[in-house]
């Protein structure tokens, strides 16, 4: 009876850590190495000499003097800017990064697994904090099961 109890104490804990969404996140300075290992920071799009829209937005990864690594949809005059505060990262294969991210206007939690191939990124999966799958096989949840859109860097 008391293996049972423990087992139910610890259960949760160990289910949450492997989730992703209560591990603790790593220091700033070991996100910001591996984004630039992999060669993330910049900014990208689909089409670089095009102005950011709503069908070309900008992907900019950044590291700030103090802090996290964030990542930031820029869809271009009139759109508010998404911003996510990058705390964690894993490079589970030379052409992959999972991104563990902070939604800064609403403080949800963001898994992320980016591909890179021949020079270009795109999102592969990502997960909610809820559980909600949005992106899986490289594609967007929604009526149509859309692509992502692969994103080359800008010359910045």
């Amino acid at each position: 009876m008391w293996r049972k109890s423990l087992l139910l104490s610890w259960l949760p804990a160990v289910l949450l850590a492997l989730s992703g969404f209560g591990s603790a996140a790593a220091p700033p300075q070991a996100a910001a190495a591996v984004l630039g290992e992999f060669g993330l920071l910049g900014t990208w799009s689909i089409d670089c000499s095009h102005p950011p829209s709503v069908t070309n937005s900008y992907a900019i990864f950044r590291v700030p003097a103090a802090g996290f690594p964030s990542e930031t949809f820029h869809a271009g005059a009139g759109y508010t800017d998404n911003v996510y505060t990058i705390q964690g990262v894993e490079r589970p294969a030379a052409d992959r990064l999972m991104l563990h991210m902070v939604f800064e206007s609403n403080g949800n939690r963001q898994d992320s697994l980016i591909v890179k191939s021949n020079s270009r990124i795109r999102t592969w999966w990502s997960r909610r904090q809820d559980g909600t799958i949005t992106v899986s096989d490289g594609k967007i949840h929604t009526a149509a099961d859309r692509p992502t859109d692969w994103l080359t860097r800008c010359g910045d």
